[in-house]
């Protein structure tokens, strides 16, 4: 058992770092110029092992955005249930856009492939995208089962669309200095104060 549990995450852990290197590589030169030879060799393993994990790029991009959701929902659901459901999702979503040095992650660039690679949008699969609905909509009745449906979908939307920005920006060297967490931070504030009280241009 103690084997059989160690080669299927040896297995899975393959699984994610080629996914990773697509993720990688398309962000850097663009997904028609990632070949399969590329993703292998920034992975460090056999064009065969690649084949043998997706079937395509798109197959890897789409198992990515299906770990990157997942991964949001588990920090979600670890969270104080005393924070309130915004300050949650935002925690959440700095933290799976940065690593623990700042810097930032392989969903940072998956973010960014959405705005550069109109191929990526058509990517994910209907079932994919229902079942990841449903699951956030679970989540939510269960932290805050008074609350309008509505607002928890309006606070998490609202809340990927600002680190899309943030990204966006940060990658062009359009935010005045300010690091990649820096720059989600003030997003995310800035939809905490509403767009009444503009954040201050730093010093």
């Amino acid at each position: 058992m103690i084997v059989e549990g160690l080669r299927e995450a040896k297995k899975a852990a393959t699984r994610r770092a080629l996914a990773s290197a697509v993720v990688h590589l398309a962000a850097r030169d663009g997904l028609d110029r990632v070949t399969a030879e590329d993703i292998a060799a920034e992975a460090n393993v056999s064009v065969r092992t690649y084949h043998n994990y997706f079937a395509s790029k798109e197959d890897a991009l789409q198992f990515y955005m299906a770990e990157v959701m997942a991964e949001l929902l588990e920090r979600l659901q670890g969270s104080d249930p005393a924070l309130p459901l915004n300050k949650a999702i935002w925690d959440a979503l700095i933290d799976v856009c940065c690593d623990s040095a700042g810097a930032p992650t392989p969903a940072t660039m998956l973010l960014r492939l959405f705005d550069t690679e109109p191929r990526v949008h058509s990517v994910s699969s209907a079932q994919q995208m229902e079942e990841c609905r449903q699951q956030f909509e679970e989540y939510f009745e269960r932290r805050c089962p008074d609350v309008d449906p509505l607002y928890c979908w309006l606070v998490l939307t609202s809340g990927v669309g600002a680190v899309r920005l943030a990204v966006e920006l940060w990658t062009e060297g359009a935010t005045g200095g300010r690091t990649l967490r820096e720059t989600i931070e003030v997003s995310v504030r800035q939809l905490d104060a509403g767009f009444d009280a503009p954040v201050l241009r730093m010093a």
